[in-house]
């Protein structure tokens, strides 16, 4: 399991604030407030800097989204980049419950140490 200490998330937007309190973990920062909104260089930067000061492992991209910007955040930081899904489509064959399910298990495998 993931120690409380490293239960940290860093996203591509602020989609996972009620999934962060229900499951215990704490949304650190996210890239861009609120989609279509544009990355600002210098959120980006202490952004950064507080992955490398707090020792974040792992940040997160949202399917759907454009990736390139947390590619470049963990390039820049060492972090290692997984991803989250923050909506089903019709046609996927998953249920809200299968959603949750896979971010857990993809946030667990991602933060808890290795």
């Amino acid at each position: 399991m993931v120690p409380a200490e490293d239960r940290l998330l860093i996203t591509f937007h602020d989609a996972f604030e009620l999934f962060a309190m229900r499951f215990d973990l704490e949304v650190a920062g996210y890239a861009v407030s609120s989609p279509p909104d544009a990355a600002d260089q210098a959120a980006l930067e202490g952004l950064s800097q507080k992955i490398r000061d707090d020792g974040i492992p792992a940040i997160f991209a949202e399917n759907g989204f454009d990736k390139s910007i947390i590619d470049d955040i963990g390039a820049d930081t060492g972090a290692r980049v997984c991803r989250l899904y923050s909506d089903i489509s019709e046609d996927s064959g998953q249920t809200y419950a299968d959603l949750v399910r896979a971010n857990a298990d993809e946030i667990i495998r991602c933060l808890a140490p290795q």
